[in-house]
């Protein structure tokens, strides 16, 4: 008996393991080049196009440059959320480059999202 309790144990603990444990991954310092605000439920509610292709930098992301920052709430909290976004946006229209820190197994309409954001000034 505590053979098979030895045996099962690793086992029930590896089923127990959430499947999808998150990579975080760092873009490197980039151009803001688009905003976007929505209110229909996709892209998280708020997303920024980079000036650098996400999923070279950060598999599974999608490969168009946008990035969500779950305005909604979905998977940040939404004051912290705005405050990344308000912050980008003040970044993009001073022509100043941010670099982003993502999760991949957090997506909004394939684009990851926003976890951490640093300004290059």
């Amino acid at each position: 008996m505590k053979k098979l309790a030895k045996t099962l144990l690793p086992l029930v603990s590896m089923l127990l393991v959430p499947a999808a444990i998150a990579d975080v991954y760092t873009l490197p310092y980039v151009a803001v080049e688009r905003f976007a605000i929505t209110n229909d439920g996709r892209l998280g509610g708020c997303a920024v196009r980079l000036a650098t292709n996400t999923s070279t930098h950060a598999p599974g992301c999608a490969n168009s440059g946008w990035v969500s920052f779950s305005c909604d709430g979905e998977f940040n909290d939404t004051e912290k959320a705005a405050q990344m976004f308000e912050s980008v946006q003040m970044a993009g229209v001073l022509k100043k480059n941010i670099r982003v820190y993502l999760e991949n197994n957090e997506r909004h309409n394939g684009l990851c999202v926003v976890k951490r954001v640093d300004f290059d000034f």
